[in-house]
């Protein structure tokens, strides 16, 4: 029989352990996401978020109408590492390492509060002070909470039948030590919720914010609105073929995004997504439908042994993969939930998707399909001509083209001089410039600001009567409207087609 070595313990410090787990990475939107994941893990319908200025002495409040916990599950939930990671998990857990609502927490503030009430009525309360663990260097869990913190967690709890209402006050790591010499940041306070926290949960938990078992969840007064990055409702996503791996259930499904001619300006702008069209491409990784990776490729490699690179013609490349929470480990997932990779028996397959999607979306970003969906229209009415001189590639402007015709009409301008004028334009475009500025600068030089993008008004007012001219010839108002948009000005311009509808089509 093996002789037991002889031991000691070696227990750790709190106030050096709690102030490691405090620099767990966490910003104010994923420390949020981490507590939310409880909520809807207990079958909460509403999860409201709250804050306040407190004259210096800001807070905020996650609250929801789940299940609630027991005072000994409470214990358990406010215990670090409460559970084991090995356990084998309720197939709808969003958790893993049971240290979410306490690091989550800890990141952003001292003092974290938790009341929470079962469907029998039975109310608990505990309560995290790390100046108090710190101070005397030991776990000491607060079971008597102070009177102005349990009056605000009741006050919050009395209005829903059962739920959990956690509160964050000492918000250090937020804005600062509190005291009235942070006034003049409240503002920036605000602007964390509004500008940040907010379309992040719409991103992160879109899939629990849309359909039939939709919950409703709230920042502050702003209902949150699910941000669908696949535009799955949209009739020109492509919704390419799904592929599972594995015993363990994995399910890839790539989508080719709409090009930005088939695109609204107001879905234009909602489908890039909180970081832009270049840096939302990529991989969308969702662990039991709770977003955890929004774009980027894993890490994973071309056949060069390159790693795969966000570029501007690959923009259309979203690609969802979906994960039972049975593989955490294998895909090496963090204490945040923002971090996997896929392992190695994988990594071909994931490659292989990447290489086809990312082709077919060069293929429909670079191509003109608006003008091809006119019938008995000039297909070849393309502004620029792309020509090959030897083992250059040269860009030239079709004389011919319908909108480089009629504004030499509309300018009396002779063809000598247009070919002059653009003969100087085509010798001087900045071919270096632009791929040093795209390739410094995500899609420098797409997407512009409205104001910069704006057509004209002279390039309208020749539109309309170009629009009326079609329509004395023949066509159809809105065949009109459609020729003059998509085949004379290929400008992909929203504000061009509302200024044609509304003139032509009393739209």
């Amino acid at each position: 029989m093996k002789q037991s070595p002889r031991t000691e313990l070696a227990v750790p410090s709190a106030k050096a352990l709690v102030l490691s787990m405090r620099a767990m990475g966490y910003q104010l939107h994923t420390a949020l996401s981490d507590l939310i994941d409880n909520s809807i893990f207990a079958k909460a319908k509403n999860i409201q978020v709250t804050w306040g200025w407190g004259k210096g002495h800001p807070w905020v409040m996650i609250s929801d109408d789940g299940n609630g916990m027991t005072e000994a599950e409470l214990k358990v939930a406010m215990q670090p590492g409460g559970r084991s990671p090995d356990e084998t998990r309720d197939v709808e857990d969003l958790g893993r390492f049971s240290l979410g609502l306490k690091t989550a927490s800890w990141s952003q503030c001292k003092l974290m509060s938790v009341m929470t009430k079962t469907p029998a009525g039975e109310v608990s309360a505990r309560q995290w002070d790390l100046e108090i663990v710190e101070e005397r260097d030991s776990w000491d869990l607060i079971i008597d909470v102070d009177a102005a913190t349990e009056s605000k967690l009741s006050k919050e709890l009395e209005k829903v039948e059962k739920g959990t209402v956690v509160l964050w006050q000492n918000l250090d790591r937020i804005i600062g030590e509190s005291g009235a010499d942070l006034e003049g940041l409240e503002d920036t306070f605000n602007e964390k919720f509004t500008g940040t926290v907010l379309p992040h949960l719409e991103m992160t938990f879109h899939r629990f914010l849309s359909g039939k078992d939709a919950i409703s969840m709230k920042v502050g007064n702003a209902q949150c609105h699910a941000w669908d990055p696949f535009l799955t409702a949209h009739s020109s996503t492509e919704e390419r073929t799904t592929e599972t791996f594995g015993r363990d259930s994995v399910t890839v499904t790539p989508y080719i995004m709409p090009h930005s001619s088939y695109l609204t300006m107001a879905e234009l702008r909602k489908a890039q997504g909180p970081w832009g069209w270049s840096a939302q491409q990529g991989f969308y990784v969702y662990r039991n439908k709770r977003m955890i990776i929004a774009g980027g490729y894993l890490g994973l490699t071309d056949d060069n042994g390159k790693h795969f690179e966000a570029k501007d013609q690959y923009r259309l490349c979203r690609i969802k993969v979906d994960l039972p929470n049975n593989v955490d480990h294998e895909w090496d997932l963090d204490v945040k939930k923002a971090q996997a990779s896929p392992p190695l028996r994988l990594r071909r397959d994931f490659e292989r998707l990447v290489r086809s999607t990312r082709e077919k979306s060069s293929q429909v970003y670079r191509r003109r399909t608006i003008a091809r969906r006119i019938p008995g229209e000039n297909v070849h009415a393309d502004i620029w001509h792309r020509r090959k001189v030897g083992d250059k590639i040269v860009y030239k402007v079709n004389r011919e083209s319908p909108a480089i015709s009629h504004l030499r009409e509309s300018a009396n301008l002779s063809k000598t001089h247009l070919n002059a004028l653009l003969h100087l334009i085509e010798r001087t475009v900045p071919y270096r410039g632009i791929t040093v500025d795209n390739n410094e600068l995500t899609d420098a030089t797409v997407d512009l600001p409205d104001n910069v993008e704006k057509p004209p008004n002279a390039l309208v007012e020749l539109a309309i009567e170009i629009t009326r001219k079609e329509i004395e010839e023949g066509k159809q108002p809105k065949n009109a409207v459609d020729y003059v948009c998509q085949i004379v000005f290929q400008l992909n311009s929203p504000q061009l087609r509302i200024a044609l509808e509304k003139e032509i089509l009393n739209v």
